[in-house]
C-alpha cells in the first residue's frame, strides 16, 4: 500500500458505515438518514406506518425474527404494524457525497454514493491483478509493471538474444548462456570471456596447469602453459631415457611372447619368429644405456674450418623434438 500523505479532502471526511462497509463521506450525514436500530446510514430504508421511524431492512428483519414481544415495533411497541421501502430516503442516501475508497492513497475523486462502485473499478489508485503474474498492482502502475517489473514479462537476454520470461532469462538461462561473459578461473590478464569460448581459452591460458606430453611414458611433471617450452628444453635427456626404456621394455616383451609362442610350434613354424627375434635383437643392441649422443657426418669439414663459415645440420626429430 502507498504511504503517501492523504488527500486534503480525506482529512475533512466523516467516516461512516453503509451496507456493512466503511466509507468516508464528504458531507455531514443527517440523523434522519441513519437507522434507529444500528445507528448506521440506512441500507434499504424501511418506514414503519405506526410511528414513522426508519430502519435498515436487514436490521428490521433481524429484530422481528428475534423479538420476544410478539413482533412489536422496535420504537413504539405496536404489535400490529406495517413497513415499506422508502424510496425517497433511499435516493437521498445514494446522493450523499463520498470520497473514493482510495482517497488516502491520493485519489481526489468526490461523488455521489451511487457512483462510488463504478468509479473504484477504474480508479487509478485501485488495485488490479496483473494479467501475467497475478500480482496486485495499482491501476496507474500496471503499464509500468508489465513493462519493467513483472517477472513473467517477455525478456531478451542481453548477451545472446534469446527470448523468454524475465524470471527464466535472469535465472536458469544466465547459468548456461553461451555468450555470458566469465572471468578466467586462473585469474590471468585476459578480459571477460564468453562461456562458449572458455574451454578454448584454457587450452592456451598462460596460467593453466598442463601435463607433460611424455606423461604416458613416465613424466609426471605439471606446469603452466607459459613454462611448457622451458620444461621440454630442460628435460630432453630425461625424456629420451624414458623413450629408450619404453622401447627396450616393449622389445623384450615381444621377444618373451615370441619364445612362449615358439615353444608350442614346429621347426618350420618357428622360422618367421626366429627372424623377427634376430631383427629386433640386432636393432636393440645398437641402443646402449650410455649412448645418447647424436653423430653427424660433415662433408668438406676442413674447408668450413678454414673459411670460418657457419654450418647447420639438417633438421632431425627424436623423441618428439625437432
Amino acid at each position: 500500500m502507498s504511504t503517501s500523505a492523504p488527500h486534503p479532502l480525506t482529512l475533512l471526511a466523516k467516516e461512516g458505515s453503509y451496507g456493512g462497509c466503511t466509507y468516508y463521506f464528504a458531507e455531514e450525514v443527517r440523523p434522519e438518514l441513519c437507522c434507529a436500530l444500528c445507528t448506521e446510514i440506512l441500507t434499504e430504508p424501511h418506514l414503519t406506518a405506526c410511528c414513522g421511524q426508519h430502519y435498515c431492512n436487514p436490521c428490521l428483519r433481524e429484530w422481528l425474527d428475534h423479538s420476544s414481544e410478539n413482533h412489536s415495533c422496535p420504537h413504539c411497541r405496536e404489535t400490529e404494524f406495517s413497513h415499506l421501502l422508502d424510496k425517497s430516503v433511499e435516493r437521498q442516501v445514494k446522493k450523499l457525497k463520498v470520497n473514493c475508497e482510495y482517497s488516502r492513497d491520493g485519489c481526489s475523486w468526490v461523488g455521489e454514493l451511487c457512483y462510488l462502485e463504478s468509479h473504484c473499478k477504474k480508479c487509478d489508485y485501485g488495485l488490479t491483478s496483473c494479467s501475467e503474474c497475478s500480482d496486485k498492482i495499482k491501476q496507474q502502475d500496471l503499464s509500468d509493471h508489465l513493462a519493467k517489473h513483472c517477472v513473467l514479462r517477455k525478456y531478451q537476454c542481453e548477451h545472446c538474444g534469446s527470448e523468454d520470461t524475465y524470471r527464466f532469462i535472469s535465472g536458469k538461462h544466465l547459468q548456461m548462456c553461451p555468450d555470458y561473459p566469465l572471468k578466467c578461473p586462473n585469474k590471468c590478464s585476459a578480459r571477460l570471456i564468453k562461456r562458449k569460448l572458455l574451454s578454448k581459452h584454457l587450452q592456451r591460458c598462460p596460467k593453466q596447469k598442463s601435463e607433460c606430453q611424455f606423461r604416458q611414458i613416465g613424466c609426471r611433471s605439471r606446469f603452466m602453459h607459459a613454462d611448457e617450452q622451458h620444461h621440454m628444453a630442460a628435460n630432453v635427456h630425461k625424456h629420451c631415457d624414458m623413450l629408450l626404456k619404453r622401447f627396450r621394455d616393449a622389445t623384450q616383451a615381444v621377444i618373451t611372447e615370441a619364445e612362449i609362442l615358439a615353444a608350442s610350434m614346429s621347426d618350420t613354424q618357428k622360422l618367421p619368429l626366429q627372424c623377427m627375434k634376430t631383427l629386433i635383437g640386432s636393432y636393440s643392441s645398437e641402443l646402449k644405456e650410455d649412448d645418447q649422443a647424436l653423430t653427424f657426418r660433415m662433408p668438406n669439414y676442413s674447408e668450413f674450418k678454414k673459411s670460418g663459415r657457419y654450418w647447420q645440420s639438417p633438421s632431425f626429430s627424436i623423441g618428439g623434438y625437432r
